[in-house]
């Protein structure tokens, strides 16, 4: 069950939008090549003095099909095998180290989560609460996870992990000491790494780094697709949390909403705790402008029925609320919006009312939604530079956002 923690993670993030390198053989064969580091020496072995920064030069992925492209910052060629929906790449990140990075391009909820594939056979083959985890951190450019671990026999391993709509990847070296290269390595391949038939980029990509309490690190990433007369917004946002005193836990989620001319045509919430499915739900208009949802809980909690608006005329997109932020409240024609949004943590009968106002600065703003209150610095547009919420038992969410335009995020 979800820590305190856990729980003021999971509702701040709904509110907001958001390893062992186990080499398996099957039995009566030898092993796969995607599990067996090719010339991989002692992995295991005293470390080598760390190599200088251009040891680390650019190298061109050899895939063995047409289905990604991409480059990797490393000490020598990397080797890529295709093992069924999983792709394997090892990566030398020193002369005497490499790096097993498994990607996959499943949905969050169809085994593309991090913790899904932390926790498979040949990766890191637990998950990471059962593990010592230490020296968390999120890269505030990327969103890349990496972290340090050790088992219950003292041996270390390091971790980095990344997810957005086109690919989910995690690396992992197992003995090695070199994290600064091993990151470095990690996170170019996160930059380059892109499948060959992705769709067009997105328009707007916004990126927030996010931190929770006592330092709890997360990321939330969100995506705005111009897709004919629909607008898509796809939020995909994690929190790295403690679970014990040893243990990582993450919540990981993924928000896609569609509109039409400014209002909620669907919405789509999925989550998962530890790789588990803890949370689906999914909100529809009909052609008469009536919305319904499906709401589904890892603890058997259900709804499926209608949702009551007190307006008339359908739910504001996020554009749309971003929109009337910068008409109305930044431009001073209003001193407050009061503005109803769908919840699926609230009671989904009803959607919730949340008020934005201009706080002390031209750039401030004020949003309440029940007991919840979050200052905001918004930029000229009405996206979100940075924000403070307050959660319960005096917890605090910081997040820090920048925006870029034409799909040049990582």
């Amino acid at each position: 069950m979800p820590s305190n923690r856990c729980a003021i993670a999971v509702m701040n993030l709904a509110a907001g939008l958001a390893m062992s390198l186990s080499a398996t053989s099957c039995a009566g064969r030898g092993p796969s090549p995607a599990t067996q580091p090719p010339n991989a020496g002692s992995l295991g072995a005293a470390a080598p003095p760390a190599p200088p920064e251009e040891a680390l030069v650019w190298h061109t992925i050899s895939f063995p099909d047409a289905t990604f492209t991409g480059r990797v910052l490393a000490a020598a060629a990397p080797t890529a095998f295709r093992a069924g929906d999983t792709l394997v790449i090892w990566v030398p990140f020193t002369p005497q180290a490499q790096g097993r990075c498994t990607i996959v391009r499943n949905e969050l909820a169809s085994g593309g989560s991090i913790e899904a594939l932390v926790a498979a056979p040949g990766a890191v083959g637990t998950r990471l609460r059962e593990l010592s985890v230490d020296h968390v951190e999120v890269s505030a450019e990327t969103g890349m996870l990496s972290l340090v671990a050790k088992r219950d026999n003292e041996s270390r391993v390091e971790v980095a992990a990344y997810r957005d709509r086109r690919k989910a990847l995690v690396c992992a070296a197992d003995g090695a000491r070199d994290l600064p290269a091993f990151k470095r390595m990690a996170e170019s391949l996160v930059r380059s790494l892109q499948p060959t038939d992705a769709p067009p980029p997105p328009t707007v990509v916004e990126l927030c780094a996010v931190t929770i309490g006592d330092g709890a690190p997360g990321f939330e990433r969100t995506e705005i697709v111009e897709d004919g007369t629909r607008v898509l917004t796809r939020v995909t946002s994690f929190v790295a949390f403690r679970d014990g005193p040893a243990g990582l836990d993450l919540m990981e989620q993924s928000d896609d909403e569609a509109a039409v001319e400014g209002r909620v045509s669907e919405l789509r919430t999925v989550r998962l705790f530890g790789g588990r499915a803890d949370l689906e739900a999914r909100l529809t208009r009909d052609a008469a402008g009536r919305y319904r949802a499906v709401v589904t809980g890892r603890r058997g909690q259900r709804f499926d029925g209608p949702v009551s608006l007190k307006g008339t005329d359908g739910l504001p997109s996020r554009g749309a609320i971003r929109q009337r932020i910068k008409n109305d409240l930044l431009a001073g024609g209003a001193a407050e919006l009061v503005i109803e949004a769908f919840d699926p943590l609230e009671p989904p009968a009803e959607a919730v009312v949340r008020t934005y106002a201009r706080a002390d600065k031209p750039d401030e703003l004020t949003v309440t939604e029940g007991q919840r209150v979050s200052r905001e610095v918004v930029d000229a547009d009405g996206f979100v530079r940075s924000a403070e919420t307050g959660l319960s038992a005096g917890t605090r969410r910081s997040s820090t956002c920048r925006r870029e335009t034409s799909g040049t995020g990582p």
